[in-house]
């Protein structure tokens, strides 16, 4: 299981790629989230915004979901770079602050992803 995930928005696939040796900084702003995997939760949360509902998915519809690409080839130090759907970037990029605390402290299956308007 992955710890310490930080989930940022970038505005193209270059600028996130530079981020890979040393994360986003001060150049984005971004949310860190502990005990999750990053593929998977994308996944869910793209699930989320098509069809809002309370329960996880099941098994057989989170396995048949397009999973995220890789913005940066994976390497065998535990950093993976994703290229987020559209749908679910829209949604992130239009989450209010306040959820996106609410949403950090609750973890992703806690309170489900970031929604609202700034």
């Amino acid at each position: 299981m992955a710890h310490g995930i930080v989930f940022f928005l970038a505005p193209d696939d270059e600028s996130a790629a530079a981020t890979r040796r040393r994360g986003p900084g001060r150049m984005f702003e971004s949310v860190t989230c502990h005990f999750i995997e990053p593929d998977s939760a994308i996944a869910e949360w793209d699930m989320y915004f098509e069809e809002p509902s309370a329960e996880t998915p099941p098994i057989e519809r989170l396995l048949a979901w397009p999973w995220p690409e890789w913005v940066t080839a994976p390497l065998n130090d535990g950093v993976e770079v994703f290229a987020l759907p559209p749908r679910l970037i829209r949604a992130l990029a239009d989450a209010t602050p306040l959820s996106w605390r609410s949403w950090q402290s609750a973890g992703p299956r806690g309170s489900g992803p970031p929604t609202g308007t700034k």
